[in-house]
């Protein structure tokens, strides 16, 4: 005898999620929706950030304390230094008798040019404040070029927003807030999303330049630019063509490379203290110890992206697709483990998450993106910041 299922109640989960999707719907109705995504999403990024790891909260502590007492904090002191002689020799003659231990920050400073480029440039005097403080006011543009590049792709205010709401949870938004240090990744991370928001190859070229300057490891980030063009500018399944576009991308690293080489030269710059390659094979294996974590923090919640889309790419034949996709992630993870700081490197690559999401958008109804982009919302949500969290002691666990 034939048995059916009971109906569903009313206060099932499909009810749930059909009345979330309603509720959203409304809420992004209005004609000033976009920003109503930008400020949310940047609100519940700062409370998440302190609610899930306060001890982030620790290292203003220390920022703001030399600031109010008229100093350079961290590594802005070698800012300040570089920028001192930058239209004399880029800086370069602070390195010669710093006396930097070769694993440290500082060391690798040596051509990271674009923060003492902007401090010398127009003279600023607080590079501490003034470039956090930049950082601040930038986090906005990042997320409006975010929102308004999702919109682009899934062409639902919804699905934008959630993409927002995911991107805003990682360490590419929060550098914005936690890079008191002088990294400088947020500056690079925004430059990077630039380069594939438009496709001019002048504006390509110049942000390419500029997040190759703030940080050298915005070149292996720069594959996933001109993979993002490369998908973007496909006719077919296996038919890609050639733009100016990727052409940029290309020649913006080449650019690089050679002008690094030619100050080299030119500045006589003396080989690098220190046997690199054993230094790289250590860490490497250190690293490797906690491969899981490390590798998970790069993206957290966010590799379940990268993940369903590969599967639907291979499940369409777009074996090509996945093999570029995959390989060039494999690539920069591996890159990455070559630094203590594996997370912020790998963040440097993620703008695979929106070459990942563009398969998505074509292989997938605008509801099952939804449920899809929710689940990793959720994932990110329930996840602590892996950044700037101390353990027992002190010790800074990244």
């Amino acid at each position: 005898m034939p048995t059916h299922p009971p109906p569903l109640s009313p206060r099932s989960l499909t009810s749930l999620l059909a009345n979330l999707d309603q509720a959203l719907e409304r809420w992004l109705s209005g004609k000033h929706w976009q920003w109503r995504i930008i400020w949310s999403c940047l609100l519940i990024s700062i409370v998440h950030m302190v609610v899930t790891n306060p001890s982030c909260l620790w290292f203003y502590q220390g920022f703001l304390g030399t600031i109010q007492n008229g100093e350079e904090f961290d590594a802005y002191n070698t800012v300040k230094a570089q920028a001192a002689t930058f239209y004399t020799d880029l800086g370069l003659s602070h390195f010669t008798g710093a006396g930097y231990e070769s694993r440290s920050h500082n060391a690798k400073m040596q051509f990271r040019l674009l923060q003492p480029a902007l401090a010398a440039t127009f003279g600023i005097s607080k590079i501490s404040l003034t470039f956090w403080l930049l950082q601040l006011a930038l986090s906005t543009v990042f997320m409006l070029i975010t929102s308004k590049l999702a919109f682009r792709l899934t062409a639902d205010r919804v699905n934008s927003s959630l993409v927002a709401l995911a991107i805003s949870l990682l360490y590419p938004l929060r550098s914005a807030w936690l890079d008191m240090t002088a990294y400088g990744d947020f500056f690079a991370y925004l430059f990077l999303i630039i380069a594939i928001y438009t496709r001019h190859p002048l504006v390509v070229v110049l942000a390419l330049q500029a997040a190759f300057w703030t940080d050298e490891r915005a070149i292996p980030g720069a594959g996933f630019v001109l993979l993002w063009h490369i998908f973007t500018t496909r006719t077919d399944k296996t038919r890609y063509r050639l733009t100016g576009t990727q052409a940029a991308v290309v020649g913006s690293g080449l650019l690089y490379l050679l002008l690094r080489y030619w100050i080299s030269r030119h500045f006589a710059l003396p080989p690098t203290g220190g046997d690199f390659l054993a230094e790289f094979i250590s860490i490497y294996y250190e690293n490797a110890k906690i491969i899981g974590f490390k590798v998970w923090s790069g993206f957290q919640g966010a590799w379940l992206l990268v993940g369903l889309s590969a599967v639907l790419l291979i499940y369409n034949r777009r074996y090509l697709d996945a093999v570029m996709l995959l390989g060039l992630l494999t690539i920069t993870i591996n890159l990455s483990f070559i630094v203590g700081d594996v997370n912020r490197a790998i963040s440097y690559s993620y703008i695979a998450l929106f070459c990942a999401l563009l398969p998505l958008t074509q292989l997938t109804t605008k509801t099952e993106l939804r449920r899809a982009l929710l689940v990793i919302v959720c994932s990110l949500l329930i996840s602590p910041l892996p950044n700037r969290l101390r353990i027992l002691n002190g010790i800074p666990l990244m």
